[in-house]
């Protein structure tokens, strides 16, 4: 162990984790995600080749542009406000997961010690 890994133990509030159970536990979090990602893409993939049925119109009171597009512009919306959310969480987590799937978590752990110590 290095001189700062005993500080670190030894200081009260300090973290006590263990970076490759912390790493391993990251990768298999990661993997299940992009692993569920992948298979709900596939699904949907399949159900839309697979389902034959030919789509029925419906019949329109009068032709507004505006009462055709409208679903459209609600799919619009909720795809960007998903993918909004999702880019905030990446910004503003990305130093923890860096860390947590980087070759150690010598740095995180030291900045933790130091606001500690402050």
């Amino acid at each position: 162990m290095s001189n700062q890994t005993d500080q670190a133990i030894s200081m009260p509030g300090a973290p006590k984790w263990n970076e490759e159970r912390k790493r391993g536990q990251m990768k298999f979090y990661l993997t299940l995600t992009v692993t569920l990602v992948v298979g709900i893409w596939v699904a949907i993939i399949y159900w839309v080749i697979v389902s034959q049925t030919p789509a029925k119109g419906i019949p329109i009171e009068g032709n507004s542009l505006l009462i055709i597009l409208a679903p459209v512009l609600a799919a619009a919306t909720g795809v960007e406000r998903t993918l909004e959310s999702f880019f905030n969480v990446i910004e503003n987590t990305f130093k923890t997961m860096v860390a947590y799937l980087g070759r150690g978590l010598r740095w995180l752990k030291n900045s933790e010690i130091e606001v500690q110590q402050a």
